[in-house]
């Protein structure tokens, strides 16, 4: 099917179909069922509202109870409040007084404490964290209701509870809020001294945690004990402080832990949430219209129609504009690709894009490139060869000149009987005949070795005993071609930068020896080295071919040389220690008796 259409008409066909019939699909199924789930998903919803919220809560209320045992077993504030029972006036009040700084910072500290209270039992005074109500006298403790909580015999401390509690001003004695006590003993912690209490203003946490998370606008969230008491209510807390304990919805929360369910209040079907604080036992109950939350069912139903009418009509449209991003890229490439075979090289895809046609894109700009760079470096390699055998064949004119020159300035030196003037033009004239290798592209390992052998020749007419001089090579070696003027320059190299310098005499050792692949020359002295820096500086050159400064043209030289002929792994290695010497190793192939093949490797 499709198998005769182009790709940008199958994009379109498989695009339509993949919009339309889940479109169709998915509309019909989402009104079906929008109506179970969406009470479902609101009651789920309601009890994460809820148990976020818990969660909140319980970290304050957690913070406050871990103040006040700190604040009742802190041996500082223990012994403090000990004094106090036991001293005269005047240092009660000083004491008082470090006590209510104590108390003053922890109620700054924490935005949600309204007040902490210490009520002593002898004297009968009670302690505050306010500015202008320090410390009062308690003449009757029945009229604090908190005073009133009763403790856990092992902890001494009670549970979170609502209580009226005393203000800031002089006339705010009836603050609601949600309070915890917890006993102080004396110092050896056998008899009770006193109570500490912290009090958490209740409008705080209706106003802006259970205000916060009310849903609709005939939602109610309410906050209940464990035995079913208002503790808190969104809005006004008046409003709710009916006894609840006998609304049956009331019995079924009490007996769970979280739960979604509908039940009747007042006459009304309401969807109720609930949740259960697993530190304080309190029931956080949220209640929505059952009516509100199924009245979204009619807004679902008819943005379904709307989305199936909009997708249907853009199918067509959206298809067509996709089709053509996917096709307008391949096409692009598919012309560049037909200018390529065509013989265009100059062809780039233009463009920035990030995606996976950019990637393709650039993959195919950076191939066209490279073919055109291994073209022209191919196409240069031979301009340089053309001039080297061209240089080559000058250079024959001259060495022929002056090796006929030297050989008839050798036959008068000995016909004058002037020795050394002889054996120096004798071994120049050796070196110079050797050197021309008769114009081949290739010499032997045996000529080689020679003309190392009449170069050192005459260095040592011209150095004496300064130089001592070492050549040796594996006799299985001397029948290999190589390239000429290879290992020369080395020794010259050798001579003029290592040995030639250094006070005292030198020795130049010339190498030879077969190896996996190849053989390796070994061109070593013990003169002066080189420089940590300046080697590094070398061996980078070597390693990429390129002559930074020209300070190593003749070691480049001689690597490209090989690279150019033989290709990698072949060429040169230098290694150096200042004082030490230099020692450099020059690894080639070992051929038959050939014309060695350009490299295809890159060099």
């Amino acid at each position: 099917m499709l198998h005769g259409y182009n790709i940008r008409n199958k994009l379109i066909f498989f695009f339509l179909l993949v919009i339309l019939i889940p479109s169709i699909l998915i509309t019909t199924v989402m009104y079906l069922r929008s109506t179970r789930l969406l009470g479902e998903k609101k009651g789920d919803s309601i009890v994460n509202s809820l148990e976020q919220t818990c969660r909140v809560i319980d970290t304050i209320l957690k913070d406050a109870e871990y103040q006040l045992t700190f604040l009742t077993i802190y041996p500082e504030n223990l012994g403090q409040l000990n004094h106090v029972t036991r001293q005269p006036d005047y240092f009660q009040d000083l004491l008082a007084m470090k006590i209510w700084t104590r108390l003053r910072n922890f109620r700054i500290s924490n935005q949600n404490i309204l007040a902490i209270y210490i009520y002593l039992y002898r004297p009968r005074l009670m302690l505050t964290s306010f500015d202008n109500r320090r410390v009062i006298e308690v003449n009757r403790p029945g009229d604090y209701q908190w005073l009133n909580r009763p403790v856990d015999a092992a902890t001494g401390q009670s549970e979170w509870a609502a209580a009226n509690v005393m203000g800031s001003n002089i006339n705010d004695t009836g603050v609601y809020s949600f309070v915890v006590t917890k006993n102080i003993k004396s110092i050896d912690m056998k008899q009770p001294i006193g109570v500490a209490c912290i009090a958490l203003e209740e409008h705080y946490f209706r106003h802006n945690l259970l205000d916060s998370i009310r849903e609709g606008a005939r939602g109610t969230v309410m906050l209940l004990d464990g035995r079913g008491a208002l503790l808190s209510a969104s809005g006004d807390r008046k409003v709710y402080s009916q006894e609840l304990r006998s609304q049956s919805y009331v019995r079924t929360l009490l007996n769970g832990a979280r739960e979604s369910f509908i039940a009747e209040v007042n006459g009304e079907k309401m969807l109720i949430g609930y949740t259960t604080s697993p530190y304080t036992g309190w029931k956080y109950v949220s209640m929505e219209p059952i009516r509100e939350v199924v009245l979204n069912t009619v807004e679902i139903r008819n943005l379904a129609i709307w989305v199936n009418l909009l997708s249907i009509s853009l199918a067509v449209f959206l298809a067509f504009l996709f089709s053509q991003s996917i096709y307008r890229p391949i096409r692009v490439l598919k012309d560049s690709m037909k200018q390529v075979e065509s013989g265009n090289l100059t062809v780039q895809i233009p463009g920035a894009r990030q995606d996976e046609f950019g990637m393709l894109n650039r993959g195919f700009n950076r191939m066209i490139n490279q073919i055109q760079r291994l073209i022209d470096e191919l196409y240069h390699e031979k301009l340089l060869k053309k001039e080297a055998e061209l240089k080559s064949l000058q250079a024959q004119i001259n060495p022929h000149f002056l090796y006929n020159t030297l050989d008839s300035i050798h036959w008068l030196s000995r016909f004058h009987k002037l020795d050394e003037v002889s054996q120096l033009t004798f071994a120049l004239s050796n070196f110079y005949r050797l050197s021309l290798a008769s114009g081949r592209e290739t010499v032997t390992v045996a000529e080689t070795i020679a003309l190392i052998q009449e170069y050192l020749k005459i260095q040592k007419i011209r150095y004496g005993d300064k130089i001592a001089v070492e050549v040796e090579a594996d006799p299985a070696m001397l029948q290999y071609p190589v390239l000429p003027m290879i290992i020369q320059p080395l020794v010259e190299n050798a001579i003029g930068h290592g040995i030639e310098k250094k006070k005292g005499p030198g020795r130049i050792r010339v190498a030879l020896e077969g190896c996996d692949g190849g053989m390796v020359f070994t061109v070593q002295d013990n003169g002066l080295g080189i420089a940590p820096e300046k080697l590094r500086r070398i061996q980078r050159q070597l390693q990429g071919c390129r002559d930074e400064n020209g300070e190593s043209f003749a070691l480049l030289n001689i690597h490209r040389r090989i690279r150019l002929c033989y290709g990698k792994p072949f060429g040169l290695t230098i290694d150096s220690e200042p004082g030490r010497g230099t020692v450099v190793r020059v690894f080639l192939p070992r051929l038959e008796h050939s014309k060695p093949e350009e490299a295809e490797a890159d060099v």
